[in-house]
């Protein structure tokens, strides 16, 4: 799956419109606006579950829409989504909408569309101007809408499989190693707090998924045996079978590494993104995975294998990685990656310039090389140069 991603006002964005191959890695320095890019794709996909509350967790419109533009100026965010590059302007499905306050700290849906595009025809289409929706072939069948409803949350009902599902990884380390209460999630959550339920899940039902996250961590960590999920008091725990000169020893989650829970959370949302089968579930929305800093707590060979399984699992869904790590660059190909940067007050994303791609194609340089020798830049923009009134 191929996006195209354009933002106005969100954030320190004041303006960008980027392709996001099936696996992307998202560049730049701390504080240069990557987070803000993420969350504006976390913000599209929650429009289609309860856009008030999603709106009012980040603080209000006022916390998201850019700082000191006008009242008249709208936070849009346009989402466009095609199986291929070549395809993104003629075969795609397409969200957008707009937001702009209102008196009191209030704010309203501007406007939004949803469509559906091919050579042959367009159809699903529904328009929405404030409250008032118009639509196509019956797609949506009402016409007035609440000011902070999204017309998204019916869309999204009837036709699941023309969105995308945007999951973002925020694992906390404490949730995924209390004993936790059993589901039937396939997913793992934000914060990896169902991980129990989701390995037990796979080794029970979907084997060859579980053999893939126990063959890769013991990659990891020397000597793994087994992941076990074991049940006490109607709650499930993780176990770790490991190798000792005097036998095999059992750990529970919390005597993991930091570094070993974050792959392991890391893997088993890759894999179960990637397990997610179009002929299981045909009317399932496309998913997307969104990890920030794989490699935090974790030596470099790790991460290394970490890119791996990401990689692997764009295969079968979208898979965006943000990094500071220059070594985790060579192990995606130049035209996956978007440069983030921050000047004046504003960000800007791009793909990686053209002189610099030359350079890695041709092998004077690795992108890790050649990251550690210069900073990244964004296609069209000409090298920082220090003003020597500054020097003195």
């Amino acid at each position: 799956m191929w996006l195209r991603i354009a933002l106005k006002n969100y954030r320190s964005i004041e303006s960008a419109e980027v392709e996001l191959a099936p696996f992307t890695v998202l560049v730049g320095p701390n504080g240069s606006g990557k987070t803000n890019f993420v969350d504006a794709l976390v913000l599209s996909s929650e429009l289609g579950r309860d856009a008030a509350s999603a709106v009012q967790r980040r603080g209000g419109l006022g916390a998201i829409r850019r700082w000191g533009v006008g009242d008249a100026d709208a936070l849009r965010v346009r989402v466009r989504a095609s199986e291929s590059k070549e395809e993104l302007d003629s075969r795609y499905g397409e969200q957008s909408f707009s937001m702009v306050p209102e008196e009191g700290g209030r704010w309203r849906f501007l406007d939004e569309t949803f469509e559906v595009v091919s050579p042959e025809h367009k159809a699903l289409l529904a328009t929405r101007q404030g409250g008032e929706v118009t639509q196509q072939d019956a797609f949506l069948r009402f016409s007035h809408l609440p000011p902070t409803t999204s017309m998204m949350l019916i869309a999204k009902q009837l036709s699941p499989s023309k969105f995308i599902d945007v999951h973002r990884l925020r694992l906390d380390l404490a949730e995924m190693t209390v004993p936790q209460p059993p589901g039937e999630a396939r997913q793992l959550q934000e914060n990896g707090s169902n991980i129990a339920s989701v390995l037990g899940r796979l080794r029970g039902q979907d084997r060859r998924a579980f053999d893939f996250v126990l063959m890769s961590m013991r990659r990891l960590i020397p000597g793994l045996e087994d992941i076990s999920v074991e049940e006490a008091g109607g709650f499930l725990v993780l176990r770790f079978s490991q190798r000792q000169p005097s036998g095999v020893a059992q750990f529970a989650a919390a005597n993991m590494s930091e570094g070993a829970l974050r792959a392991l959370g890391i893997i088993v949302a890759a894999q179960t993104l990637s397990s997610v089968s179009s002929e299981d579930e045909p009317d399932s929305p496309t998913q997307m995975l969104i990890v920030e800093e794989p490699e935090v707590a974790i030596h470099p060979g790790a991460a290394a294998l970490l890119f791996e399984v990401l990689k692997l699992a764009s295969q079968r869904g979208s898979v965006l990685v943000t990094t500071h790590s220059p070594e985790l660059l060579d192990a995606a190909q130049d035209e996956e990656i978007l440069v983030c940067g921050y000047r004046n007050g504003t960000t800007r994303i791009g793909p990686l310039s053209k002189a610099q791609r030359e350079v890695v194609r041709e092998g004077l340089l690795s992108l890790s090389e050649l990251a550690r020798s210069e900073p990244l830049r964004i296609e069209g923009e000409e090298p920082e140069s220090l003003d020597p009134r500054e020097l003195t």
